[in-house]
Parts: structure tokens; C-alpha cells; sequence
């Protein structure tokens, strides 16, 4: 009973904090993989001006714009549970919320890590044709390395961040969020929502965890090789 009291002061207290933060370390693994992908196989590629315009013009430039809107929606979405969450927790018999606006509140919490992945995809993917083309911009045509490089190392970054936010956001809406909000319900009983059945779960595993990673080897294997890309396959088969 003491367990299960602790464990619900701690979804009360940080149930919306943890599933806010879940994202962040999927963004991080996949920045990483992309700044060392860029600085070891990219950048000895480009001339001065080309690396002028990659470094600045577009990585500040995009970072500042789109990255924001990419947090601002999320954590608007993350806020709109807040107030709801608030009442489920402290609600007495006759303050129970309407039965529309209760429902409306667990079919967004229901596809929730697909608003994640598709707010990270969004943000990563559109990367390789602003990329791309502000390169362009600087020399057309574009060495044809660059032209398989850049996409491999933002399809290689996105694969990473998407997937595992996907899962994170998940465990920590389900641990977190999921008590309160079907306390007296089942979840797979909400209508209008598209879930995942237990195959459909392990199929969505196995893409984060084998088919992602053999993707992107096959991407590795058909680029132009160099040293650079050898150390790059030799990464990506070690995770």
C-alpha cells in the first residue's frame, strides 16, 4: 500500500515533467551521430564558402527557426493535459470532468508518441532539401558526395531520434500520465484511435532496432567510400 501511494505522489509530481522530457535524449543521440557524421565525412568536402554557408547561414538560421517550433508544439501539447490532470487527481464526486472533454484529453494522450515522431521527423527530414538547396545556392553543381552524404546523415539522425522517441514517450506517458487519466478505464476502449496491437508494436521494434540500422548501412554502402565513411559504417553497425 506505501508503495502504491509513493508511486502515485510521484506521478502526480513529475508525470507530465517526465513525459515532456522524454524526446530529449532521442534528439541528443541523433545530434550527436549528425555533428560527427558532418565534421569526420562532410565538412572535408566543402570549400570555404560552402562551409560558410552549412555552418551558419543554415545551421544557425534553421536550428533557430524550426527547432522553437518544434519545442513550442510539443510542450503545448505536453500543457494541455496539465489542467485536466490537476482536476482527475483532486476531483470529488460531483467535479468530475465532462465526459467529451475527458475523452478528447485520453485520445490526444492515446497518440501522443505519434505526435512526437511526427513533429521529429518533420524537423529532422526537412533538413535534407533546405540543406541541400541552400548549398546549391552557393555552387551548382554540388560535388555528387555531398549530394549522398548530406541525406544519409540526417536520414541516419532521424532514424535514431524518431523511433526512440516514439518508444520514451510511451513509457513515460504510461507510467506517468496513463494512471490518472484511465483510472476507471481501459484505454484500448477510447474511440477514434489508431493503437498499436501487440504485433504491431514488435513490428515498430524491430524497425527502431534492426531495420533503421540496416537502413542505414545499406545508405553507407551505396556512398562514395573514403576513410571517413569506413569509420562512419563501422559506427553505425556497432549500435
Amino acid at each position: 500500500m506505501a508503495h502504491e501511494i509513493e508511486s502515485s505522489v510521484l506521478r502526480a509530481r513529475y508525470g507530465l515533467l517526465l513525459t515532456a522530457l522524454a524526446p530529449v535524449i532521442p534528439q541528443i543521440l541523433g545530434s550527436a551521430f549528425n555533428i560527427w557524421y558532418s565534421a569526420t565525412v562532410i565538412e572535408p568536402m566543402f570549400t570555404p564558402a560552402l562551409r560558410q554557408t552549412f555552418l551558419f547561414a543554415t545551421v544557425v538560421v534553421y536550428n533557430a527557426v524550426v527547432y522553437p517550433i518544434g519545442v513550442y508544439l510539443w510542450l503545448k501539447r505536453i500543457f494541455s493535459f496539465r489542467d485536466l490532470s490537476h482536476r482527475l487527481q483532486t476531483e470529488s464526486g460531483d467535479q468530475r470532468p465532462p465526459r467529451h472533454e475527458l475523452t478528447q484529453a485520453r485520445r490526444r494522450l492515446i497518440h501522443l508518441p505519434w505526435f512526437a515522431a511526427a513533429i521529429c521527423g518533420l524537423a529532422w527530414f526537412l533538413c535534407i532539401p533546405v540543406f541541400t538547396s541552400a548549398l546549391l545556392q552557393v555552387q551548382n553543381p554540388l560535388d555528387p558526395r555531398l549530394l549522398w552524404h548530406l541525406p544519409i546523415s540526417f536520414c541516419v539522425s532521424g532514424f535514431i531520434a524518431v523511433t526512440h522517441s516514439f518508444f520514451l514517450v510511451e513509457l513515460a506517458s504510461q507510467w506517468g500520465l496513463f494512471p490518472v487519466f484511465f483510472r476507471d478505464e481501459r484505454a484500448d476502449r477510447t474511440p477514434n484511435i489508431f493503437t498499436l496491437s501487440l504485433r504491431g508494436r514488435g513490428i515498430v521494434w524491430a524497425v527502431s532496432a534492426s531495420i533503421c540500422p540496416i537502413a542505414s548501412l545499406l545508405l553507407l554502402v551505396l556512398a562514395p567510400h573514403s576513410p571517413a565513411t569506413n569509420a562512419a559504417w563501422l559506427a553505425v553497425s556497432s549500435v
